[in-house]
């Protein structure tokens, strides 16, 4: 599901990610902090890139996960992980959605975000779930009730039993 989108006069370009990546993807967890894994693993774990590689859900088909990373002119920004098919056939959930903070703000998030529910919806889906922690004060909490608000999902609930963390939230929106 290779992405280029034009914001701002910039490339933004979203990609599966590779193993030759990986140093990437670390360098976004490292700077956006390791919260933003927290639907990932109920337990405490090394929270690397090893965790958005591997970690499924106990409900989720290993074969159905997908990580892409964000890249703003050729370097990485962001990175997404979610499960198609996941909880139901024709959903999808997302567990991160991370943009490094020096690049927030800039309407990537938004312009990523449009273009996969798009992408998502002619592919099929009909309904996107995103988990996330409703206290990781950095991209989440407040902030990501915004912006779920603003790209037109319900308000959050908590997140199925099996999620991971006990205190994360769900947002869902039909596509």
């Amino acid at each position: 599901m290779p992405l280029t989108l034009q914001v701002s006069g910039h490339e933004v370009a979203v990609h599966e990610v590779d193993r030759a990546a990986d140093t990437d993807v670390q360098d976004v967890i490292d700077a956006c902090g390791t919260g933003i894994l927290a639907a990932l693993s109920p337990r405490p774990a090394a929270r690397d890139v090893h965790l958005v590689r591997l970690a499924v859900p106990p409900d989720g088909d290993p074969a159905s996960k997908e990580v892409h990373a964000v890249r703003l002119d050729g370097r990485a920004v962001g990175v997404i992980e979610g499960l198609r098919h996941h909880p139901r056939s024709g959903d999808c959930t997302v567990r991160v959605f991370a943009i490094i903070p020096e690049a927030r703000r800039r309407g990537i998030g938004t312009a990523v975000a449009d273009a996969m529910i798009d992408l998502l919806r002619r592919q099929g889906v009909t309904e996107l779930h995103v988990w996330f922690d409703p206290d990781e004060a950095d991209g989440g909490g407040p902030s990501a009730r915004r912006f779920l608000a603003h790209l037109g999902f319900e308000p959050p609930r908590p997140a199925p039993a099996g999620a991971g963390d006990p205190r994360l939230l769900a947002a869902r929106r039909s596509i």
